[in-house]
């Protein structure tokens, strides 16, 4: 069957007022929602070289390790800066502070398609490391912030959806990747 835009807006309305009844509302459906959209945002670009290696193996003359050292290197600066930006969200307004993490991760992931060399995206890597560390902190507290503590577990599984949702996001990835994807929606 071939989906038309109106058949998947008709599906995913329909998915928000499920969601808004099972949460109590529109306007708590649209807090998960946005909080989702985030962590799979966060997720897309954290994994875009681990997606786009094969390519960006080609286009730099990079190794299997480059990839690796770009790949974990970037993950431990986040790992890393995920501990002073706990504190960080728990001293300033949460919001502006996701907002501006957001639109600098998304810079720093244009950035990525634009190094020329290891050194370049190794750098760039390393800043959406840093700063894609905010969205864990930062959601956590704004769902402390927005729900009862009796519903947070469940709300929290609301937005996790978003993490795999980001995950399989990549169209380029192997075979066995969008079969996993499919198959978890």
């Amino acid at each position: 069957m071939i989906l038309t835009s109106w058949s998947v807006r008709g599906r995913l309305e329909h998915a928000y007022e499920n969601l808004g009844r099972r949460v109590g509302g529109r306007e708590r459906a649209k807090v998960i929602v946005l909080l989702a959209g985030v962590l799979a945002l966060n997720t897309a670009d954290i994994s875009t070289v681990g997606a786009a290696a094969g390519e960006i193996e080609k286009g730099l003359g990079l190794s299997h390790t480059d990839i690796g050292i770009v790949v974990g290197v970037g993950a431990l600066v986040g790992a890393l800066a995920t501990l002073p930006v706990g504190g960080l969200a728990d001293r300033v307004p949460r919001v502006p502070l996701l907002i501006g993490a957001i639109i600098l991760w998304s810079l720093a992931t244009a950035a990525n398609g634009f190094a020329t060399s290891f050194q370049m995206l190794l750098v760039t890597r390393l800043v959406l490391g840093a700063l894609a560390a905010v969205a864990g902190p930062v959601l956590a507290s704004l769902i402390g912030d927005f729900f009862a503590p009796a519903e947070r577990g469940r709300v929290y599984g609301w937005i996790l959806s978003g993490e795999f949702a980001g995950a399989c996001s990549h169209s380029w990835e192997p075979p066995q990747s969008r079969a996993f994807c499919s198959a978890a929606a």
